[in-house]
């Protein structure tokens, strides 16, 4: 394959003062061409990922450039610092300024690194010899790991670039799946998002219409417990929300107690409501939705006039009605 590299001169170093190429720069450039690879002087931006066959080749020969290879972004070194190591003893050490890991323990001898002088630690690792080499460097996360200790982790050279793909490939594969540009994603989720909200009011205003017809049938199949009327009854597809609207709509047409379920697979939804004649009768919502709710493993509360809980049972509905005309029962004075 024939690779491409295109090399930005962004301090002046690549060209003498006439514009020319330097005669250390030209040797590179030859050296580099031997190997097939075509060379691109540039000032533009490049972009996209990067082909790692030739990432040694381009540290070795420009590792304090931007760079591209095959057109795509390799990176930005803005320091190119010499690292020095140096053994000292703990109190010489100490006296360059050096830091200290905190909660490491060190011996008599100590090894310190310093780059530019704008870092100097001790360390016991190993080390580029130039900050250069490092190439890219990428924050990826930022975390807590203990009281006051704070964990940042970050990828350089080529782990950093194939950082960089992953995320162009991630953005591509969103996109063509959005049916748009990487570039028009954010525009593109927002439009969606926006058309989502639409189409979940369109739904909930469906539904409610939808139970508004069931309420007259619900009505119509109550019972009379010790006096007080009782409508219970299971509804399909209806959340939190949607059963909390029905009962309102029934408690307008009814004047004792509410019980309405509805749910599917491992979940499922109860609402009591409890007419101000049923409470001073004895009902209480918040027992009778509870009694309901732990026939269908779950568990709720409230009010003595409202009340809601959830289950995870759907299968074991009709049983927890029961249960609450039961309840209820036993609760009427």
């Amino acid at each position: 394959m024939k690779y491409k590299l295109i090399a930005l001169d962004l301090d002046g170093t690549l060209k003498n003062s006439d514009n020319q190429i330097t005669a250390k720069t030209k040797e590179a450039l030859i050296e580099v061409q031997k190997q097939g690879v075509k060379i691109v002087l540039a000032s533009g931006r490049p972009t996209a990922g990067l082909r790692h066959e030739a990432k040694e080749l381009l540290l070795d020969k420009f590792g304090g450039y931007l760079l591209s290879f095959n057109g795509a972004r390799v990176g930005t070194v803005p320091n190119q610092e010499t690292v020095y190591e140096q053994t000292l003893s703990i109190e010489e050490a100490k006296k360059t300024g050096a830091t200290a890991l905190f909660g490491e323990k060190y011996g008599d001898v100590v090894r310190v690194v310093n780059i530019g002088g704008y870092s100097i630690e001790f360390c016991g690792g190993t080390h580029l010899t130039n900050s250069a080499y490092c190439g890219t460097f990428k924050l990826v996360s930022e975390s807590g790991v203990a009281a006051g200790v704070r964990r940042i982790e970050a990828l350089t050279g080529a782990g950093a670039l194939e950082f960089y793909d992953e995320i162009e490939f991630t953005l591509k594969n969103i996109a063509d799946t959005l049916k748009t540009a990487p570039a028009d994603l954010i525009k593109r989720v927002a439009h969606l998002m926006e058309e989502n909200k639409k189409l979940a009011k369109e739904v909930e205003s469906l539904k409610a219409k939808m139970s508004g017809g069931l309420v007259d049938d619900i009505v119509a199949v109550k019972v009379n417990i010790k006096g007080v009327d009782v409508a219970a009854a299971q509804v399909k597809g209806l959340d939190m929300n949607a059963l909390r609207t029905m009962g309102d709509q029934i408690k307008d047409k009814l004047d004792g107690i509410i019980v309405l379920a509805s749910g599917e697979g491992n979940k499922c939804s109860f609402v009591v409501m409890c007419s101000d004649n049923a409470v001073k009768a004895g009902a209480n919502a918040g027992q009778i939705v509870k009694a309901a709710a732990a026939v269908c493993g779950g568990g709720g509360g409230g009010r003595p006039n409202m009340a809601q809980a959830g289950g995870k049972d759907a299968s074991k509905i009709s049983e927890a009605l029961e249960a609450a005309k039961t309840t209820i029962e036993g609760l009427i004075k």
